[in-house]
């Protein structure tokens, strides 16, 4: 899927996590071999398993707890045990959600409307940007989409147009001072799809607007191999979404950099937790 044709992104910006405390400072106390079993538990609870040692927590109250300790993650002997493990990569609630650092300014009482025109649609493009309007609206969020259809911009916020292309996709841009990105553009054979995959073509490239990031966009997994790599976040950012969790190479996102044929078009659960954080 091609989304933001004028961005270049060459920029790769990686964020350093640290604890106050390493473990080179306190593994002298602490040298229990780590169990083949402990190592893969932690693997399906999503922490690191580099440079894990046997811990002793000293709790306020003055009692200990034993457990492990990867980084500045400590998990006691009862949670290996009893926490259940991460969904697989292909559940629906294992994505991570990115946004850009620059979002649509929203009112914090009501609903700001944001105006879309639909300009030059055939039917089926016309009925899959309906459906894809009312993915966001049935979210209630911060803003409001009102769609309309006309040969013309009529001065509306986001105008979404076909173009004479027979491939399959569609380009937008981020926000760009507190407004919604002004314009999708959708190849013109899109109109031969299923119209699960219109609907879901519009509602991601909307979600480009909105400042939606692709949830894969550290490796474009979703994509053919010729297609794949790191886009970078850039100066337009790409800012984990608090709430969203799991796999950064999501397969079920509506965000995700490729779609195919049959997608449905709906958003899924981390997409709505997601979209409801940030509006």
């Amino acid at each position: 899927m091609k989304t933001f044709k004028t961005f270049t992104l060459v920029v790769i910006l990686t964020t350093f996590l640290y604890s106050c405390q390493t473990n080179e400072d306190i593994e002298s106390e602490n040298t229990q071999e780590v169990p083949t079993e402990v190592l893969l538990k932690l693997q399906k609870l999503g922490v690191n398993t580099t440079g894990v040692i046997s811990y002793t927590q000293e709790l306020p109250d003055g009692t200990k707890e034993l457990g492990w300790l990867s980084h500045d993650i400590f998990l006691s002997h009862d949670d290996i045990k009893n926490m259940p493990d991460l969904p697989s990569s292909e559940d629906e609630i294992t994505q991570k959600l990115y946004r850009t650092n620059n979002l649509v300014n929203v009112p914090n009482n009501g609903q700001r409307v944001i105006t879309v025109r639909g300009r030059s649609l055939n039917r089926n493009l016309r009925r899959g940007l309906r459906r894809a309007v009312a993915n966001y609206n049935n979210l209630n969020l911060k803003f409001r989409l009102e769609l309309s259809f006309g040969n013309n911009n009529g001065g509306k916020n986001i105008v979404v147009f076909s173009n004479s292309s027979n491939s399959q996709g569609g380009v937008a841009g981020f926000p760009r001072n507190g407004n919604p990105f002004n314009r999708v553009e959708i190849d013109g054979g899109s109109s031969s799809l299923p119209i699960g995959a219109i609907e879901h073509l519009m509602t991601h490239e909307l979600g480009h607007c909105v400042g939606l990031r692709h949830s894969d966009f550290g490796t474009r997994s979703s994509c053919p191999p010729f297609l794949q790599g790191n886009e970078g976040a850039g100066s337009i950012g790409a800012v984990f979404i608090p709430g969203t969790d799991g796999s950064t190479d999501s397969q079920a996102s509506v965000m995700r950099a490729c779609f195919r044929v049959n997608e449905s078009g709906n958003f899924f659960r981390q997409d709505r937790v997601g979209l409801r954080r940030i509006y």
